[in-house]
């Protein structure tokens, strides 16, 4: 996966808020670049990964037994009962990313 730090993003939205104003501006002459909704969608996208918003979500399921119990995901030891790993943050939700 290609990920964007957040200056990048930073960078990528005032790119993209530029060619917003142009892109409402060459429509009402008639001549469209790219559709002023469609810059408009992809900013509210960008802005909502910069927030943090849309971040990756880690799915993971406790391994062992007894009271050796342990994170699918990052090997550390949990607890049962819990629904995230304090450690890696992975959701203990009966999915698993290990195997993608």
């Amino acid at each position: 996966m290609n990920e964007m730090t957040q200056q990048e993003t930073y960078s990528m939205i005032k790119t993209m808020e530029e060619l917003s104003k142009n892109a409402h501006r060459f429509e009402s002459t008639g001549n469209k670049v790219v559709p002023a909704d469609d810059i408009d969608k992809a900013l509210e996208i960008l802005r909502r990964v910069a927030s943090g918003e849309l971040a990756e979500v880690k799915h993971a399921h406790i391994t062992g037994r007894g009271y050796d119990l342990h994170c699918s995901n990052c090997g550390v030891s949990t607890d049962i009962g819990k629904n995230y790993c304090h450690y890696c943050g992975a959701v203990f939700d009966g999915k698993d990313d290990s195997h993608a």
